[in-house]
């Protein structure tokens, strides 16, 4: 699924674990309560993306990752924007 473009999805509760977006854009892509084990958002956007009450997001791989500042992804409680 890398250098996918994946905008405006509902991925609420997908499990993801070992997924590979590499350069996906996931602009405004829903990822509530989604599962992401080792999954790899290795520069992929996630400008608007809703990642609140994710989980396993501290085993995903966020490797320059990025967002427009002027479109800011809605973050877990426990996640810190880089």
């Amino acid at each position: 699924m890398s250098n996918t473009h994946i905008i405006n999805a509902n991925l609420t509760g997908a499990k993801l674990e070992n997924a590979d977006l590499k350069g996906s854009d996931l602009t405004n892509t829903n990822l509530s309560f989604a599962m992401l084990y080792r999954t790899s958002f290795s520069q992929v956007d996630l400008s608007g993306s809703e990642l609140s009450n994710v989980e396993f997001y501290d085993d995903a791989i966020w490797t320059v990752a990025y967002y427009f500042t002027s479109n800011e992804p809605t973050w877990d409680s426990n996640m810190g924007a880089a």
